[in-house]
């Protein structure tokens, strides 16, 4: 059982989620009066006043006749798969078959837990959802506060993590019927109890990230390896419970494509489905970066990505890890604890720039590297400049990410 010395840190974390999420649902309800809706035809008004004319948006006049944000504004894009496979299933038909695109590239884990939690309470799955995604969130930052204490990481400088999390420009996500927030779990549980080196643990909590997303694949990836680094060959294999345990660890995936074998007729139909209807095919690492520079785009086809924005924080992700890795190059290479934390989020980053030649959903996909967050409050802890500038950076775009998705801009994805 985990034991917190610092219980005021825990209600830290969870003052703070709070507080993050009060703004973020603020701005969303100031912006959603604000602005017009991407999908839908504003509506316009003339207005005049001694001689003076004007025609423009119609807004709201009165604070009464402003719309409320509303479950329904928190399920967009993504979510209505999600939902879609809680309340019918998955799609029931071949993959060699004419169709649209499928939910079978949205893996179990997550619309399994809100079918759950909604049948044993008798809740909506919407309310279920976003409950869950929230308290996903606590856990995963309580866990992300835990890896922190491990490193001997100073309080003030564990705030800066948990802080710079929360402000990241696409951190809504975690707070909306998405897996976000559960792979954040997930995945912070796994490091913590692999540098506990409590690998039977850390191995299931592995496996089931695997059916949440698919790059869970990288957090088994991070415990074999430091299984190896620690036992050996010769300490695995000695050990019958630590074998169960790594291929228990595979099962819950290995049962989510046999599944798809019978139902579509191929094994890997999530993976193969993202090339056939959802544009996503694999791609050489960072070239859609590579393709930025080259063709400097502002919306691609579509209007499913800002280049301009995905671009700024993608150079400003870089800069801190690759910086970070530059500063600290001879520490990293000499502890093999510290090289394998450092090729973690390297393949997360990898993985998050390697689906496509746009930089669609690049902003979502990189919030989950949990080393970029530790090395950032290095950086920030040590020089107010960059402190500021990545306060600055994330809160502004987090206002533009958090108003674009209330408003149905497809960009926000």
């Amino acid at each position: 059982m985990i034991r917190f010395e610092n219980r005021k840190m825990i209600v830290y974390i969870a003052s703070m989620l709070l507080i993050s999420r009060i703004f973020i649902y603020l701005t969303g309800y100031i912006g959603n009066n604000l602005f017009s809706d991407y999908t839908a035809p504003p509506e316009f008004e003339k207005a005049a006043q001694s001689g003076w004319e004007s025609t423009s948006l119609k807004l709201p006049e009165m604070l009464r006749e402003t719309r409320l944000i509303s479950l329904d504004d928190m399920v967009k894009f993504d979510s209505f798969y999600y939902l879609d496979i809680v309340e019918n299933g998955y799609n029931k038909f071949k993959i060699d078959e004419p169709h649209d695109p499928a939910n079978w590239v949205f893996y179990p884990l997550y619309p399994i837990l809100i079918y759950s939690f909604a049948k044993a309470l008798s809740l909506d799955s919407k309310v279920v959802s976003i409950a869950l995604s929230n308290f996903f969130l606590l856990f995963g930052l309580i866990f992300v506060y835990l890896i922190c204490c491990k490193r001997g990481i100073e309080e003030n400088n564990i705030k800066k993590v948990l802080f710079f999390i929360l402000i990241f420009p696409a951190s809504l996500y975690y707070s909306v019927p998405y897996t976000e927030s559960l792979f954040l779990l997930l995945s912070s549980a796994t490091i913590f109890f692999t540098l506990k080196k409590d690998y039977k643990v850390s191995l299931i909590l592995a496996g089931l990230s695997m059916v949440a997303r698919a790059p869970g694949f990288i957090n088994l990836f991070y415990v074999v390896l430091s299984i190896i680094i620690d036992k050996k060959f010769r300490g695995i294999i000695r050990d019958p419970k630590l074998v169960l345990s790594m291929v228990v660890s595979v099962i819950p995936i290995c049962l989510y494509f046999l599944y798809m074998k019978t139902l579509t007729g191929d094994f890997l139909a999530p993976i193969h489905e993202q090339a056939i209807n959802w544009a996503r095919s694999l791609t050489l690492p960072f070239s859609n970066i590579l393709y930025y520079f080259i063709n400097p785009y502002f919306i691609s086809f579509g209007g499913w990505d800002n280049g301009l924005i995905s671009f700024i924080i993608s150079i400003s992700v870089f800069v801190i890890y690759f910086g970070y890795f530059i500063k600290n190059r001879r520490g990293i290479l000499k502890e093999k604890d510290e090289l394998l934390f450092f090729l973690y989020g390297l393949l997360i980053l990898i993985i998050s720039f390697s689906s496509s030649c746009w930089l669609i959903s690049t902003i979502r996909y990189t919030m989950l590297c949990i080393p970029f967050y530790i090395y950032l409050a290095d950086f920030a802890s040590k020089n107010e400049l960059i402190n500021n500038f990545y306060l600055l950076l994330f809160m502004t775009m987090n206002v533009i990410i958090t108003t674009a998705f209330f408003n149905n801009y497809f960009f926000a994805v």
